[in-house]
């Protein structure tokens, strides 16, 4: 797949990176942050870094719940589960099941909210 999609561009001479910027130069934080990350932004309405990308990618490792945070610390190249931590968010909708549980108790009408 890889080889052909290097085929594929103008720039599949020998030694040529296979994911380029448009002049075939190899694509690094610099020209992807500037033209990419502006245009994401712009669709999305609200700021997109390589930072925000790292608390999504923790935040959503998080949520599949089969990676150890040995792993997850690793994929992130964290040394201590707290940077790791402090980079992953709770679920907003685990949240909520919650606090309706809470509430249900102290007003008396208890029904368990299902997922």
């Amino acid at each position: 797949m890889l080889a052909s999609l290097k085929t594929a561009t103008a720039f599949s001479g020998p030694g040529r990176p296979i994911f380029s910027h448009g002049k075939g130069v190899p694509l690094n934080t610099h020209n992807v942050s500037g033209k990419l990350f502006p245009r994401l932004a712009q669709r999305l309405g609200f700021p997109v870094s390589w930072h925000v990308l790292r608390h999504t990618f923790s935040t959503l490792v998080d949520q599949v719940g089969d990676v150890s945070m040995a792993d997850r610390m690793a994929m992130l190249g964290h040394r201590v589960p707290t940077v790791t931590m402090d980079y992953t968010h709770s679920d907003m909708e685990r949240r909520r099941v919650g606090i309706s549980e809470i509430s249900g108790r102290l007003t008396g009408e208890h029904t368990r909210v299902v997922q």
